[in-house]
């Protein structure tokens, strides 16, 4: 805000003091500050002007906000500009801000290039490395079924971290030996701890391996919770 200081010449009357309203995008590119950005990306965004939102955004970013960075990125591929969106999300997740890095992934499985699934498993590690779950999962997902020591470090992190569905497919490949020798305990440990974090699927299969070992009480309770989350075929099973 600045003030415009009126003199009455030759009377006695106050000063009167003129509020000029310079809104926040004069704030923004008149300070060296992100946060005067931030509060312009919002008031445009909340205004529908996706442009000015977008410009605003540039203007975190320049200043050296990685939020700002990884948001334009962000859509910038979803638009389908993802030259421009790489050199953001990368700039961003540089600067160890997580979900960059896990964007920056998404956007290597998106383009499809040859060497996509590589890109992808690299900044999807980052995430992880820096304790985005998403990013452990994502990373899981990009790497099956060509690269199975990748997705069995990061489909486990990622369920050390709470991603659910992460220990879901964990326990997956324990049970199936996909990538690892047969670990039933190791494997049911991470269907339990799936169903615990509301996972319909760890539910099912941990319903279906108890009932593969005769265990028909715990499978019933498994079967209860998955039907309680979604998975409807196990909604009749489920009942004595």
């Amino acid at each position: 805000m600045f003030w415009l200081m009126v003199l009455a010449c030759g009377r006695s009357e106050p000063e009167v003091q003129v509020q000029l309203n310079t809104g926040p995008r004069l704030t923004c590119l008149a300070s060296p500050d992100p946060a005067p950005c931030a509060d312009w990306h919002k008031e445009a965004e909340a205004a529908g002007r996706d442009e000015e939102s977008r410009a605003a955004l540039s203007a975190m970013c320049d200043r050296g906000s990685p939020l700002g960075c990884a948001a334009l990125g962000t859509r910038l591929a979803d638009l389908g500009r993802f030259e421009e969106a790489d050199r953001l999300l990368g700039q961003a997740c540089d600067k160890e801000l997580g979900v960059a890095c896990d964007a920056w992934g998404i956007s290597a499985q998106s383009q499809k290039l040859s060497n996509w699934r590589e890109l992808a498993i690299d900044r999807h590690q980052r995430a992880c490395d820096l304790r985005i779950a998403a990013g452990c999962h994502n990373g899981g997902v990009a790497a099956l079924p060509v690269d199975c020591e990748s997705a069995y470090r990061l489909f486990g992190r990622g369920c050390e971290l709470d991603a659910a569905d992460s220990c879901s497919q964990f326990g997956a490949l324990l049970y199936n030996e996909t990538c690892q020798p047969n670990s039933k305990v190791e494997a049911i440990q991470a269907f339990e701890r799936g169903c615990q974090l509301r996972d319909a699927q760890g539910c099912s299969n941990l319903a279906l391996v108890h009932q593969a070992s005769g265990d028909l009480d715990s499978q019933r309770r498994a079967a209860s919770r998955a039907c309680e989350l979604g998975a409807t075929q196990h909604c009749a099973a489920d009942r004595p």
